[in-house]
C-alpha cells in the first residue's frame, strides 16, 4: 500500500504577483491550513499580511535572527517594525 503522504509537495505562492482578491484567497487558504493543524512557513515583506495569517513570527535583520517566537497576539505591527529595523536598540 502506498504512503498517502509520499505525494504531498510544498505549495509555493508569490503573493506579490497576486492582486486583490487573489491575495485575500491565498491568505485565507494559509490561515485555514494553520487552523486545521497544518504547519505553514509564510515568508513575507508585507507585515500586514503576516499579522493576518500567522500565530508567531521570527524576525531577521541582515540575514541574522534578531527575535524568535514573537506572538501576533502579544506584539503590535509597530513592535515588529522596531525589531526588524533595530529601532528598539536605540531606546
Amino acid at each position: 500500500m502506498e504512503n498517502p503522504t509520499a505525494r504531498k509537495r510544498p505549495t509555493i505562492a508569490d503573493l506579490c504577483a497576486m492582486k486583490g482578491r487573489q491575495q485575500l484567497t491565498m491568505l485565507r487558504f494559509v490561515r485555514q491550513a494553520c487552523d486545521t493543524g497544518h504547519s505553514c512557513i509564510f515568508i513575507a515583506d508585507n507585515i500586514h499580511h503576516l499579522f493576518q495569517v500567522v500565530d508567531r513570527m521570527v524576525a531577521m535583520r541582515h540575514g541574522a535572527i534578531v527575535a524568535d517566537n514573537l506572538g501576533t497576539k502579544t506584539s503590535s505591527i509597530q513592535d515588529f517594525e522596531n525589531i526588524i529595523t533595530g529601532e528598539h536598540l536605540a531606546a
